[in-house]
């Protein structure tokens, strides 16, 4: 990822400006050059796939990449995964400031996953191809419920806090299907962004 960031930097400065960003089902094109691309994986408990589903990169992540990349804003240490309940589809104008309520964020503690904060997404630290994932360390929400908890999307902030309206969104999708999770229930969530010289 950091050699596309360095041999596209000003390209992707120019295409910013100009307009010049796509937003397709498989991710952001940048002058029809570069691909922004992710994808999430939830799972059974058991560890079975049970869907894939690609994301919306919204300009507020395209804008940290470059920011980040390449004119030395400073990085973000930890990124999280949330889960939300709403019957929503993502856009580029979706904000971490606007996320829990366009979204309907699930953030109680009782009615929907125990975890004290949105779960940590770990990645691997060290990568040989412009892939980020933790496909060997998926994030694990406990869920309580007095009944169910419905989830249909998850998305990708910089910000801990469930429910936080700071920060920056990266990533975000609505899962073909929404997930009914019972209490005690465990929902695997994997998450994974690549750059790709399209």
């Amino acid at each position: 990822m950091a050699s596309d960031l360095r041999k596209y930097g000003r390209d992707f400065l120019r295409w910013v400006d100009r307009g010049l960003v796509e937003h397709t089902d498989e991710g952001a094109l940048l002058g029809g050059a570069v691909m922004a691309r992710g994808m999430y994986r939830v799972f059974s408990a058991e560890g079975d796939l049970l869907e894939e589903k690609s994301n919306v990169v919204p300009t507020e992540g395209l804008n940290y990449f470059i920011t980040t990349g390449l004119l030395g804003g400073p990085p973000v240490a930890q990124w999280y995964l949330a889960l939300f309940s709403g019957a929503v589809t993502p856009d580029a104008t979706w904000t971490a400031a606007t996320f829990p309520s366009t979204a309907s964020e699930i953030t109680s503690n009782t009615e929907g996953y125990s975890n004290p904060t949105r779960v940590l997404w770990t990645p691997a630290t060290t990568i040989t191809q412009p892939i980020a994932t933790n496909i060997n360390n998926l994030a694990a929400f406990n869920i309580v419920s007095a009944s169910a908890v419905t989830i249909t999307g998850a998305a990708l902030l910089s910000s801990a806090a469930k429910g936080s309206t700071t920060g920056v969104l990266v990533s975000a999708t609505r899962f073909n299907q929404p997930y009914a999770m019972n209490n005690g229930s465990t929902y695997l969530l994997g998450y994974e962004v690549q750059l790709l010289d399209v």
